[in-house]
């Protein structure tokens, strides 16, 4: 879609999102350093906002409990300590709505450095972008990108990311297909890559400030002491925020990661990776590949998840993830050449089935696992054996029966060989089509199955 451009500078306010750890700190600090640009820190406050029910007059029924609930919850900042009650002093302790009580919070940042224009920064925006462009139908919205390896890595040393490694970059691959669906949509939107500001800062930057339509300085590619203002008094690791730009921050992740790493990571992001032009040091994969979201986000049997995603990722045939669905999922789906899951489909227990729902989503399921078979799917099942199998559920019994027939192979995670025999017997298991975690050979048999 064709961008919007004009010779009349942005009217405020703008926006920065992107992944977390992806460069909207940098990318900040840059344009925070023209003179009629004011960037607010992080404030999280149209995320909030948009978890309010009917937010337009939300401020009005529950004022001013709902403009502190939000304020408060916004971390402290050279800037501001109470935003709540700035903003409620600055409207005189009028009622208003949500959009009025942001636009005074950003004016209020804006006055203080007596700049005209400000944008605001927050990458959790990135979730709700369709809300912000409801509410601000012109304004421009700056999303940064980065090498979801990097991010990934990254994320793993903060506290607000993930130790497994796998889940971040899950996060990234949804934030990535998120933000660029709605840039498809979107005629206002410019998205750059962190590696570009690295690189040429100055084509990049120019690149912005013609989106904004103001004029670029030199002076935004030097450091400056305002740059702090910036951050967060929590925020630690922005600690490098007020120095050169550092080309040693670019793909870090051949530094970072393994060799085996690499290749499961090129493995899960591949399709993204090749999009945005980043670096691929193995061969182009062929063969799509679906996984359960648990195989990678799950810190309960990591080390035997981590050893099924090396084995595939080592494989002869190359993978590539194409999606993360269920079993069950209603969408309609190009059937992928291997599906690992350690799912036991089951009805939304949530909601009160009859015996009739019940039976259909059996049906369902099984419909799927045949049109998998007869795609030439591999369904790979990982089962962990219940402590106490002869209390499960009927139909939960069902499920696994029917994945016990219908998957091309089956992983038991066991740490007992003396529960081999009973394992077999309650879950109806063919033992040829076993690989049981127990054995001494389970590592070889693993690689054979994904050679």
């Amino acid at each position: 879609m064709e961008k919007i451009t004009s010779k009349k500078p942005f009217q405020s306010p703008a926006f920065i999102v992107g992944c977390p750890r992806s460069g909207t700190t940098l990318l900040s600090a840059v344009l925070n350093r023209h003179p009629d640009i004011c960037v607010t820190p992080e404030t999280n406050f149209l995320y909030l906002l948009s978890k309010i029910p009917n937010t337009n007059e939300g401020f009005k029924e529950n004022w001013p409990q709902a403009l502190y609930d939000i304020a408060d919850s916004m971390a402290p900042t050279d800037i501001w300590s109470k935003p709540a009650k700035q903003i409620y002093d600055k409207l005189n302790g009028q009622p208003t709505t949500g959009k009025d009580a942001f636009l005074v919070l950003g004016q209020l940042i804006a006055n203080k450095d007596n700049k005209p224009l400000w944008i605001e920064k927050t990458p959790n925006h990135v979730h709700c972008l369709p809300f912000i462009r409801q509410l601000f139908p012109k304004a421009p919205i700056i999303n940064i990108i980065r090498d979801g390896r990097d991010v990934a890595y990254s994320l793993t040393k903060v506290k607000f990311g993930s130790i497994i490694y796998f889940e971040n970059l899950l996060l990234w691959l949804s934030i990535i297909k998120k933000t660029r669906e709605f840039e498809h949509q979107d005629n206002n939107t410019l998205s750059i890559q962190y590696e570009n500001l690295i690189t040429n800062p100055e084509e990049t930057t120019r690149q912005i400030c013609h989106f904004l339509s103001v004029p670029y300085f030199h002076s935004m590619l030097e450091p400056q002491s305002s740059d702090h203002a910036l951050i967060e008094k929590t925020a630690k690791h922005k600690s490098q925020v007020g120095k050169l730009i550092d080309k040693n921050k670019l793909a870090t992740w051949k530094q970072t990661l393994s060799h085996q790493l690499q290749k499961t990571a090129l493995m899960i992001s591949y399709h993204e990776l090749v999009h945005y032009g980043y670096a691929l040091p193995y061969n182009d994969a062929t063969l799509s590949l679906n996984l359960s979201k648990l195989l990678l986000e799950s810190r309960h049997h990591r080390e035997l998840y981590n050893e099924i995603l090396d084995a595939i990722a080592n494989g002869k045939k190359s993978y590539a993830l194409s999606f993360t669905e269920t079993l069950t999922e209603n969408k309609k789906i190009v059937p992928p050449r291997l599906w690992v899951t350690d799912e036991v489909p089951l009805p939304n227990f949530k909601l009160r089935t009859s015996h009739v729902q019940n039976l259909l989503f059996l049906l369902k399921m099984l419909q799927r696992l045949i049109s998998l078979k007869l795609h030439g799917t591999q369904v790979v099942w990982v089962l962990h054996p219940e402590n106490n199998p002869s209390e499960t559920w009927v139909i939960r019994k069902v499920s696994e029966f029917l994945m016990s027939k219908l998957a091309t192979n089956i992983i038991v995670e066991l740490n007992d060989n003396n529960k081999i025999t009973q394992t077999i017997n309650h879950y109806h298991l063919n033992d040829k089509k076993c690989l049981f975690s127990s054995k001494p050979n389970f590592s070889q048999q693993l690689n054979k199955i994904f050679a």
